[in-house]
C-alpha cells in the first residue's frame, strides 16, 4: 500500500513550498476580510473573498496532498528536477484523482470561508 508521502506529484520541497504558501496567502485573505468588514463593506461586494480565500485553499491542499493539481490535469509531476510527463497509467490516473480531490477540497473550503465572511454583518 502506498503511502500519502509517495501518493502525489510533489516533491518535499515543492509540499514544503506550497503548504507555506497556503499559510501565508490564508493570513492575508483573512486580514483582507476582517478590514472589509470594519470598513462596512456591503456583503454582494465581499463575494471577491473567494478568489483570495480559494488561492490559498489551493497552496494548502497541495501541500497536505502532495499533489498539484494543475501539473496532475496535464499528466505531469515535479520531484524536484522541474516538471516531467508521468508515463505510469497507475501513477496518473492516482494523481489525476487525487489533484480533482484537490481543487474541490479547495473550491468548498473557499466557498465555506466567503460564505461565512459574507454572512457576518
Amino acid at each position: 500500500m502506498e503511502t500519502v508521502r509517495t501518493a502525489g506529484n510533489l516533491s518535499d520541497e515543492n509540499q514544503t513550498q506550497r503548504l507555506r504558501g497556503g499559510v501565508l496567502s490564508l493570513g492575508l485573505s483573512l486580514t483582507i476580510a476582517v478590514v472589509m468588514l470594519k470598513l462596512g463593506v456591503s456583503a454582494p461586494i465581499r463575494l471577491v473573498l473567494f478568489v483570495p480565500f480559494f488561492f490559498s485553499a489551493v497552496g494548502l491542499f497541495q501541500g497536505l496532498y502532495r499533489t498539484c493539481g494543475f501539473l496532475a490535469a496535464q499528466g505531469m509531476r515535479d520531484v524536484g528536477d522541474g516538471p516531467e510527463k508521468i508515463s505510469s497509467r497507475a501513477e496518473l490516473a492516482r494523481v489525476k484523482q487525487l489533484g480533482r480531490k484537490m481543487f474541490l477540497g479547495a473550491t468548498l473550503s473557499a466557498a465555506a470561508a466567503t460564505a461565512i465572511f459574507v454572512a457576518l454583518p
